[in-house]
């Protein structure tokens, strides 16, 4: 599982509204968000309300929002990878009796040893390691004048890859393929959105919710239909096509005797289907047979009895 930040694009009025430059919107509704990383599904999402107005700044306020996120998914062996936002030592040990943690940690933390943390006579491409109580630390420098550091209670042997170029540690190829959970789920709500332009910062939330449940069938209907044949080329916009009419309470019958051409002559007038359309030649004759709007220059006027042999 995957636990990040999801910032809703808002620009109206709001008590909580955040800044965030490197999101796509920078100004939002900053929501607290745990996913599969796999997947991406949603499993626990909780909006930011800012801090009180009586009370001070919140200390450790990304230990405490990673244990909101998991508390329903205790003891159940999974592995939670956040950034270095969230990470830290105390959350890791204090995960362990409930899942595994890995991330990113800040180089200004306090557990983090000096010489993890200089770069000075580095090599590129090394990396150093160090254990503590069911805890390891590494700090990988990829370049000269940089170092990654992470800590992990998953990993528990000082694994790199020798054969790859980069000579990456196991922990950060881990990290790399689980930490982009919810980024990818903020990315697939904006790619297909019910939003629509408001003021009104409740609403924004609302249709937020509304793509995330719709995603989430999405994902469920998925994995529940990998052994069909047609399971896995159906599109996600043809699944919230369905979705929608389904919502809205629409048979199948009745869609299909509504798309059919109405013969009844049109109460508006309409331009030719035939005609260029720079003449834009107006009528309010249709085609019995398609609906679609026909001038007198276009149209053949045949009799009762002789339609009958058409």
């Amino acid at each position: 599982m995957t636990v990040d930040e999801q910032l809703v694009t808002f620009r109206g009025r709001c008590p909580f509204k955040q800044y965030i430059p490197s999101k796509p919107g920078r100004y939002g509704i900053k929501i607290w968000a745990i996913c599969d990383s796999e997947n991406s599904y949603a499993w626990k999402m909780q909006i930011y309300k800012g801090k009180e107005s009586n009370s001070g700044r919140e200390v450790k306020q990304g230990e405490r929002v990673v244990k909101d996120m998991v508390k329903d998914i205790e003891k159940s062996g999974r592995n939670i990878t956040t950034d270095n936002f969230f990470t830290s030592l105390s959350l890791a040990r204090s995960l362990l009796e409930k899942g595994l943690t890995l991330g990113t940690i800040r180089k200004n933390k306090r557990e983090m040893p000096e010489s993890f943390v200089n770069t000075k006579g580095r090599l590129s491409n090394s990396t150093l390691f160090g254990f503590q109580r069911d805890a390891m630390i590494a700090s990988y420098c990829p370049k000269k004048g940089k170092v990654v550091t992470l800590l992990s209670t998953m990993h528990s042997q000082p694994n790199v890859d020798k054969n790859s170029e980069h000579k990456k540690p196991e922990v950060i190829s881990s990290y790399n393929s689980t930490k982009s959970g919810v980024d990818t789920m903020d990315q697939m709500t904006r790619c297909y959105t019910v939003k629509r332009m408001t003021r009104r910062w409740p609403m924004v939330i609302f249709y937020n919710m509304v793509d995330v449940s719709a995603l989430n069938g999405f994902i469920i209907w998925m994995s529940l239909n990998q052994a069909n044949e047609d399971g896995g080329k159906k599109k996600r916009r043809q699944f919230l096509i369905e979705l929608g009419k389904e919502l809205a309470g629409v048979d199948a019958e009745e869609e299909a005797a509504s798309n059919q051409p109405h013969v009844d002559l049109p109460s508006k007038r309409r331009r030719c289907s035939f005609c260029d359309w720079k003449v834009d030649r107006k009528t309010k004759t249709v085609c019995t047979m398609c609906g679609r709007g026909i001038c007198g220059e276009h149209s053949v006027v045949y009799c009762k009895d002789c339609s009958e042999d058409i």
